[in-house]
């Protein structure tokens, strides 16, 4: 059973930074296609299409480190074992017998 967790919580990992990795590309595409200025365009360049392109962007990188940091998260979670507390399920650990 702790083997198929384990391999679950990798696979949804895997899946996390697949995530992160697209929004990471979808961010490559903005920049090169002008970054948002094929939206904003009949605007012209002014402060208001760098306002809303500075969001944008801090939008994406946002979005991609926060699928990064769940993904390596869930990842760590499945590869790292438990420890024996955690296992046991309880938060205090046994107590040894006294020698007196």
């Amino acid at each position: 059973m702790k083997e198929i967790k384990s391999i679950l919580l990798v696979a949804a990992g895997l899946c996390w930074l697949m995530f992160a990795a697209v929004i990471g590309l979808i961010l490559v595409q903005y920049f090169g296609g002008g970054a948002g200025m094929q939206l904003f365009g009949f605007l012209g360049l002014g402060s208001l299409t760098v306002v809303l392109g500075l969001g944008q962007v801090i939008g994406f990188v946002a979005a991609a480190f926060v699928c990064f940091a769940i993904g390596m998260l869930l990842c760590l979670h499945g590869l790292i074992p438990a420890r024996a507390s955690e296992e046991t399920g309880s938060s205090v650990p046994p107590s040894t017998p006294s020698a007196n």
